[in-house]
Order: structure tokens, then C-alpha cells, then sequence
């Protein structure tokens, strides 16, 4: 299962000019998997310049940063169990996230720290409850995986939240 985005698409940029009076120059180069049924790889040169005191994509930003998924008991969480499973560098991953109202038709994105990354999740709800299933893979035969490095984002039709460890 993949994840990808459709139509426009803000990735805010935190800039601090070393001279708040002058305009910034920005010059960025992107990689990007543009797909449909298959991905086809384009690369972009973008360029702009920001002018102190006028904030023309202020409105965007802020749009955007509405849309990122908020903690978890902002929309309901109210616990989180997981379990990790097996030996060797293929594992196993269950979780549960108990909401306070049902969560029809969510889906969750299970993600790790470095050397580890989950796949083939499968999200099953059941009232307010989401149970998560997937294979842990890790690089590390005998890595250590704290609970602490699980991160969980739940997709509803009009909710996302961040939900870390577990």
C-alpha cells in the first residue's frame, strides 16, 4: 500500500534570512515519483524570491498546516496497545487504538526508527476500535525495537492524527 498525494501538494519551508530587510532567494531541485498506474521519476528546478513584508503564500501555509495530523487525544484516542513479535529480522506487528466514537473506513500507517519498516499493514475497524496487523522487517537481525519508535498515522475521511509509541 502506497501513499501518495493529488493535485497540489505545500511542503513548508522554515527559512531565517541572515538579513531580515532583503529579499531571500530560493533555489530548489526536486525528485519526485509522479504516478498513476506506474511512477515515472521527474525532476524539477524551482525558483523564487521572498520579499520582506509580503506574505503571498501566508494563506497556503496556513492551510496546509491545518491539514497535518494533530495528537491523537485531539480526536479521540483514548489508548494504544501494540505488540512486536518474533525473532531475527522478520517480525511481527499488532496494535489496537481505542477511540471514543467509531472509526469506519480508517486506515493506519504504521512507520519506524532507522533500519526498521513495516509492510503489508492491514487496518480493521471495529466500532471504536482500529486493529493494525503487519510485517516488521529489520536490517538488524538482533535489533532492539522500542515501542517508544512506533509511529502510527490514522487516515479517516475527515480526521488524521499522530499517534507516537505505543
Amino acid at each position: 500500500t502506497t501513499i501518495g498525494y493529488g493535485g497540489q501538494v505545500v511542503l513548508p519551508l522554515r527559512i531565517t534570512p541572515v538579513d531580515v530587510d532583503a529579499p531571500v532567494k530560493l533555489a530548489v531541485g526536486l525528485d519526485i515519483g509522479v504516478c498513476r498506474e506506474i511512477c515515472v521519476f521527474e525532476s524539477a528546478q524551482l525558483a523564487h524570491t521572498l520579499v520582506p513584508g509580503l506574505d503571498e503564500y501566508a494563506w497556503l501555509v496556513q492551510e496546509a498546516r491545518a491539514a497535518v495530523p494533530g495528537p491523537g487525544a485531539l480526536v479521540g484516542l483514548e489508548s494504544v496497545v501494540c505488540r512486536i513479535g518474533g525473532e531475527g529480522r522478520e517480525r511481527s506487528f499488532e496494535a489496537e487504538l481505542h477511540f471514543d466514537k467509531p472509526m469506519p473506513e480508517a486506515m493506519v500507517v504504521v512507520e519506524g526508527a532507522d533500519g526498521m519498516w513495516f509492510h503489508g499493514a492491514k487496518t480493521v475497524a471495529s466500532g471504536e476500535i482500529l486493529q493494525v496487523r503487519a510485517e516488521l522487517s529489520l536490517i538488524e537481525e538482533a535489533a532492539w525495537i522500542g515501542r517508544d519508535a512506533v509511529r502510527m498515522t490514522v487516515l479517516a475521511k475527515d480526521m488524521a492524527a499522530d499517534v507516537r509509541g505505543c
